[in-house]
């Protein structure tokens, strides 16, 4: 991603979670507040802005263009969100005090959350040019709470030692859940290494848990999704 852009990714998945929300057999799935707020985050997108209420016309063409790229990959979105935030209740129900979301985009998990569970401290760690329109999103819908709190960082340049412990709210000895969904494939060996080495050393050592989500290894040494379309390759080029 550019710099001084927001991730392409996060409006991808902003996209089709509200896409997948609008749809007849599958849109239970999708929280009616995560489907709102996935709405404010397209609607800064331009070519969205008057075009959106008419999205669901574009349904018949997005089922096609998934056929022809990676079948069934909104679902898979709707799905691992529904099982991350099935974790992230079960452990405010053991007793986690902070949630941190490692590349956060423009997920609406630690938002809602933050809403509902005042008492509880949640931290989204994402890059700055994605973040700041993130907040700027948030902050105009006065939707805003103050445990919520955003660590800008550029992953490849500075770690979480640098950025969290930072943050006087964070405490290192408490219970946390922390949560990187989509982000891992993307970083080294060694920079997932230091992610899994700050949460041994600085959260609650025995009470903390981390949910993560990982790409195969494919019979051609690739990372990726078993049943994409030579398609998909246009799309990984743009």
């Amino acid at each position: 991603m550019r710099d001084d852009k927001p991730s392409a990714t996060a409006y991808l998945i902003a996209r089709s979670t509200y896409l997948l929300s609008r749809d007849p057999a599958l849109g239970y799935l999708v929280p009616e507040q995560s489907a709102e707020l996935s709405r404010w985050f397209i609607e800064t997108q331009c070519r969205f802005r008057k075009s959106l209420d008419a999205i669901t016309n574009f349904q018949p063409i997005a089922h096609a263009l998934e056929r022809l790229t990676i079948p069934g990959i909104r679902l898979h979105y709707a799905l691992r969100k529904r099982y991350l935030e099935e974790v992230a209740r079960d452990s405010l129900r053991r007793g986690t005090r902070q949630i941190v979301v490692i590349g956060a985009g423009f997920d609406t998990l630690a938002l809602r959350l933050s809403l509902e569970f005042k008492e509880t401290a949640f931290f989204e760690i994402d890059h700055p040019a994605t973040q700041r329109e993130k907040k700027r999103v948030i902050e105009n819908h006065q939707m805003i709470s103050d445990n919520l709190h955003f660590v800008a960082l550029d992953i490849a340049h500075r770690n979480l030692e640098e950025s969290l412990l930072a943050q006087t709210s964070y405490s290192p000895r408490a219970q946390t859940l922390f949560i990187a969904e989509g982000v891992l494939m993307y970083l080294s060996l060694a920079e997932v290494n230091l992610i899994f080495q700050f949460i041994r050393e600085h959260s609650g050592r025995f009470e903390s848990r981390f949910a993560f989500t990982f790409v195969e290894m494919q019979e051609d040494g690739r990372i990726g999704f078993r049943k994409s379309s030579p398609v998909k390759l246009l799309v990984r080029r743009r």
